[in-house]
């Protein structure tokens, strides 16, 4: 009783919208809790296999645990314990991704209030620039998960402009059916914002380190991330 399929992430980009509406679909099987984090977890596989006993026969069994896509040796791990399932990747525009986390992190004291968003950005704390190198992140699954057979990448900007379609193309991805509709799929999703900004010379740093990454990820997705530029 192994997952078949598994979001990876990333963080801050509608992981926790996705489990709650695909828990309510009737061919689908998601363990009470969201976050596993199975793979980077000194626990035996028992454990794991454990998480999805209630699943009944013929269901998709999901793990959505969005810290998989930044960490160390998780694609490796998991490809070798799931070389069959189905992978999901949301990606969201990198900077305001970051600055998402770093505002989250920053309350729950993962990173030490007062670290300038510039220190904790440059230092890599909790993986908050990592976490947007999407197109060296992606490489790292599509070795064991190939794009577009077995590892489906969506951007968050899909999510807003089109939530139905979004949940449909997920559904047709890991193998249930695309029909099924939750009552609350229009619900209005949007990022939380906070209270926090970036300046202008901080958003221009950030947007000028990802932006080779940028590029290498249109070209491996074959399509414009326009919208993630800015004049």
């Amino acid at each position: 009783m192994l997952p078949t399929f598994v979001c990876i992430g990333g963080q801050k980009t509608g992981t926790t919208w996705l489990y709650h509406k695909l828990i309510h679909h009737p061919q689908v099987y998601l363990p009470a809790k969201k976050e596993l984090n199975f793979f980077y977890r000194d626990l035996p596989q028992s454990w794991y296999e454990e998480q999805f006993e209630g699943a009944q026969p013929g269901q998709a069994r999901g793990d959505i645990s969005p810290n998989y896509m930044a960490l160390p040796g998780v694609a490796d791990r998991m490809g070798a314990l799931l070389p069959n399932a189905k992978v999901i990747c949301i990606l969201r525009e990198p900077v305001s991704r970051a600055r998402s986390q770093y505002e989250m992190a920053t309350q729950l004291g993962n990173i030490p209030a007062g670290t300038p968003f510039l220190e904790a950005f440059h230092k890599n704390l909790q993986f908050i620039q990592e976490r947007g190198r999407y197109a060296e992140l992606i490489g790292r699954f599509s070795i064991h998960y190939p794009l577009k057979d077995r590892l489906l990448v969506l951007l968050y900007d899909d999510l807003l402009a089109d939530p139905f379609g979004f949940f449909r193309s997920i559904c047709r991805h890991i193998g249930v059916d695309e029909g099924f509709s939750p009552a609350d799929l229009a619900d209005r999703v949007r990022a939380s914002e906070g209270g926090f900004k970036l300046s202008e010379a901080e958003e221009a740093e950030a947007r000028a380190y990802y932006a080779s990454q940028n590029a290498e990820l249109e070209r491996l997705l074959g399509r414009s991330l326009a919208t993630w530029k800015k004049p």
